[in-house]
């Protein structure tokens, strides 16, 4: 595994640490069951009245009676048992929604101090290249610099004098000489300047190379963290559908035991004897 590789499931796992990727927990109070809910109680307690006249005569006015209220209560049972699955709904949204945007946002600021990292690692490298090209430089200025002054002043000092010779041979050997110094100094000037440019050249390859090193690493870094925020994505909305499923099965189980209760009391309704005839 290359130490690229590696770091790479590092930050992963510590993602998956950090932000917990199968889904945080609930810090609010639970939603009840419909059991704990008063609509709910109303209905057993009646259900309970209405077993203990199941064995008393009813006419069908009186029964008709029970059945409306029956009817009632699990009406406002059923209504409760709708508004808790809102609830819940509502909750997981909510909950989903700030969770997930949450986890995004730390994913990009995470991906933002890394591409800061490696920019501020691509300066150095370039700053290094800098200095080592002004290195060079210093080092091409000093060794000719010495060589070129001397020939400069020797130049010099041969111009002052055919400045003050009059005598035509001497005049002949000056100019001899003075152009005899400059080629030198030309060569010497043209050698410098030809290890600077090498310097330079070779400066301006390796700021290439770094730029296109960390272009790629930063790139990669870039699409790194970006399947990050897909995976983030991708388990919240299996968090949801999952949390959804959940919720509907408790809403379907809970209108079942509304059923259940509403049933039992119209058994005892219809276990009601009807009235002696006169």
């Amino acid at each position: 595994m290359t130490t690229k590789v590696k770091l790479l499931a590092s930050v992963s796992l510590l993602l998956v640490a950090v932000f917990g990727l199968a889904g945080p927990a609930n810090a609010k109070s639970p939603i009840p069951g419909i059991k704990k809910t008063a609509e709910y109680r109303s209905l057993l307690s009646y259900v309970d009245f209405l077993k203990g006249k199941k064995s008393t005569p009813a006419s069908s006015s009186q029964k008709e009676t029970y059945r409306n209220n029956l009817s009632n209560r699990r009406l406002k049972a059923n209504g409760k048992v709708k508004k808790l699955y809102n609830r819940r709904l509502a909750r997981i949204e909510s909950r989903d929604d700030r969770a997930e945007r949450r986890q995004i946002k730390r994913t990009r600021q995470t991906q933002k101090r890394r591409v800061a990292q490696l920019n501020r690692e691509k300066g150095q490298r370039i700053n290094d290249a800098r200095a080592t090209y002004q290195a060079k430089v210093n080092s091409a200025n000093a060794y000719y610099s010495g060589s070129i002054a001397s020939k400069v002043r020797k130049k010099r000092i041969l111009r002052s004098k055919l400045n003050r010779t009059t005598n035509p041979i001497k005049r002949e050997v000056l100019v001899a000489k003075i152009e005899a110094i400059g080629p030198k100094i030309r060569k010497l000037k043209a050698a410098r300047n030809n290890q600077i440019n090498q310097a330079a050249g070779a400066y301006q390859r390796r700021v290439d190379r770094v730029n296109s090193s960390f272009a790629t690493r930063i790139a990669g870094a870039k699409r790194f963290y970006k399947s990050i925020v897909r995976r983030i994505k991708r388990d919240w909305r299996e968090t949801y559908r999952r949390d959804i499923r959940s919720a509907k099965q408790l809403r379907d189980d809970q209108f079942s035991l509304v059923t259940n209760l509403r049933n039992r009391g119209s058994g005892y309704i219809d276990q009601m004897p009807a009235p002696p005839t006169r």
